[in-house]
């Protein structure tokens, strides 16, 4: 018993330099233009982001692939829905920051979006 519990402990450790390749384009697609478009959305029990590559080939085709997700559950504290959204929306460049840094692709340009008004406003406030 005590040797398998050994064996699961060296195992579990090398999970972290476990890499799985991903295919985010088609082979031979003749990238012209790259864009991330990152999604935020929250409600009363949680609030999360996504983050989506799209691709421009030359001739126009488009081509558009999940990166990455993550949600988080609303605290039990209550908390109103527009500072949830706002925690969305920092989520949202976290997971930009982070797919910037592992995606070794030139990114064009990037959009972040959210459906509610009042968390631009939050992000211009400069109080």
């Amino acid at each position: 018993m005590e040797t398998l519990w050994d064996s699961w402990q060296r195992d579990i450790q090398r999970v972290e330099t476990l890499k799985i390749p991903r295919c985010i384009m088609p082979t031979r697609f003749d990238v012209r233009y790259t864009e991330l478009h990152i999604f935020s959305d929250a409600s009363e029990v949680g609030y999360g982001s996504v983050v989506y590559l799209r691709c421009i080939r030359s001739s126009g085709m488009v081509c558009c692939n999940f990166l990455i997700g993550k949600s988080r559950v609303a605290p039990m504290k209550p908390v109103t829905i527009p500072r949830l959204e706002l925690q969305a929306a920092v989520l949202s460049v976290r997971l930009k920051s982070l797919v910037l840094r592992e995606l070794f692709l030139k990114i064009d340009s990037t959009y972040l979006w959210t459906d509610f008004m009042i968390v631009l406003h939050y992000i211009n406030n400069r109080k």
